[in-house]
């Protein structure tokens, strides 16, 4: 027994001391040393050649990587995309692989990669950032003992991805050629990955476009039907009372004597209110669908806007020129810088709760640019303009496609409890046929 014993436990140690170069020798002969730098390249950029969303390029490069480098596992992790948490493309074998979809925002891993700009080993990242620093989420990727070798992902405005490869089959580490493979593999998937964001930016661009058209024309029938009623139920509808008035006049007038002349004179009175009622009513319908002051100059227009927005909403308005007023505007520019002062104020009066508003115009030989503050409340604008859509706000998304279609910039800055600013600039680019109106 004795003998057995120390036979067992001979056979133990034995096993213990060989199984690991054994399984090594196993591994690569089976898995290792079946790749060069131009077949991964190859292999990689094979996958990436068409043009795929973002969940489908993690998953490709995933998938090339772990065929053609011969890894337990490889995952790439992508920024957030929308309303997505994150893009995961995940192959291989890795029991606790969701540890590793933790948000990119923020983190420490990433910082230091942006730094290094290259591949860099768990160890080596260890020792760059520090053992006492605050990883936050991405403390789980560093705590992974199986999480290999990290590699940085650029898309577009440098925003990161990270790629991350578990260990080789056979146990051997990664070299100076796997480095420099997987460089540019990095390169490959970066120009992959900025392709699929602009294809997506795209499409959101062009859901947006059609949309925002479909409204426009929605708008356009909307206010033709509004104008056929208000012309039918007030306009002409005063027409015939006039009428109806000024008939019974002349039917009654010959029965009039002199001492009836102040009735008369109350019967006309009264017509004459009707009248200028009528008239307001219809010069309040034009003004609303071109105002006359447009006309007049680029200055009067917004200046008679600002008269009326006073007396309406009493908010006070400081309206300031600056530039020489003398410069040639053309039509289309100057309505569409009145139509977003005009879209803008009403904003004002709806939502802000200001005080007051200070709009400054600033005339240039090349550009013209038009700034709105008001005091009011403010508010946290979206990520994208056209998400207000969702709710049916189509006003400044209105503003920023015709402003986007004169070829100028739209920029609001809002935060809550700070106010809002709109600054829009417009270029004075001249073409033969456009119409010009004087900023006087």
């Amino acid at each position: 027994p004795a003998v057995q014993l120390v036979l067992i436990l001979a056979s133990i140690v034995l096993f213990n001391a060989l199984y690991p170069p054994l399984r090594t020798r196993i591994d690569n002969l089976f898995y290792g040393g079946w790749y060069d730098y131009s077949s991964v390249i190859t292999t990689v950029a094979n996958r990436l050649d068409r043009p795929q969303d973002i969940e489908s390029l993690a998953q490709s490069l995933s998938d090339a990587i772990l065929g053609a480098m011969r890894v337990h596992w490889v995952t790439l992790i992508l920024p957030e995309q929308g309303e997505r948490e994150a893009a995961i493309g995940f192959a291989g074998q890795l029991a606790d692989r969701f540890e590793l979809n933790y948000p990119l925002a923020d983190n420490q891993v990433l910082a230091a990669l942006h730094e290094r700009r290259h591949p860099i080993s768990r160890f080596e990242l260890l020792e760059q950032i520090g053992p006492q620093a605050k990883y936050g989420d991405s403390r789980h990727w560093l705590d992974h003992e199986d999480a290999t070798l990290f590699v940085p992902i650029y898309g577009l405005s440098e925003t990161l991805g990270l790629l991350i490869l578990g260990p080789k089959y056979g146990g051997d580490q990664f070299d100076e050629n796997d480095l420099r493979i997987l460089e540019v593999v990095a390169r490959q998937a970066s120009i992959a990955f900025q392709n699929a964001q602009l294809i997506e930016e795209l499409q959101v661009q062009a859901r947006e476009n059609e949309a925002y058209q479909r409204q426009v024309l929605h708008v356009r029938e909307e206010e033709r039907r509004r104008l056929a009623r208000e012309l039918h139920d007030q306009v002409i509808q005063a027409l015939i009372g006039l009428r109806y008035g000024l008939s019974h006049i002349q039917n009654s007038s010959a029965e009039f004597g002199n001492g009836q002349s102040s009735k008369l004179r109350a019967g006309m009175d009264g017509l004459q209110a009707d009248v200028g009622q009528l008239v307001q009513i219809t010069r309040n319908i034009c003004l609303d669908l071109r105002p006359p002051a447009v006309d007049l100059g680029l200055v009067p227009s917004i200046r008679s806007l600002v008269n009326r927005f006073e007396l309406a909403g009493g908010i006070t308005v400081e309206f300031n020129i600056d530039g020489d007023r003398a410069i040639p505007v053309p039509e289309d520019v100057a309505l569409c810088l009145f139509r977003c002062t005009q879209e803008a104020l009403q904003n004002i009066v709806k939502h802000a709760q200001a005080s007051k508003v200070n709009i400054d115009l600033t005339m240039a030989p090349d550009t013209i640019s038009l700034v709105i503050f008001d005091d009011g409340v403010g508010f946290k604008p979206p990520s994208r303009l056209g998400i207000l859509m969702r709710d049916n706000h189509f006003g400044l998304v209105g503003m920023r496609e015709q402003v986007e279609l004169l070829e100028g910039s739209f920029l609001l800055d809002s935060a809550a409890a700070a106010g809002t600013t709109l600054r829009i600039q417009l270029p004075l680019a001249l073409g033969e046929d456009i119409s010009i109106i004087e900023s006087k």
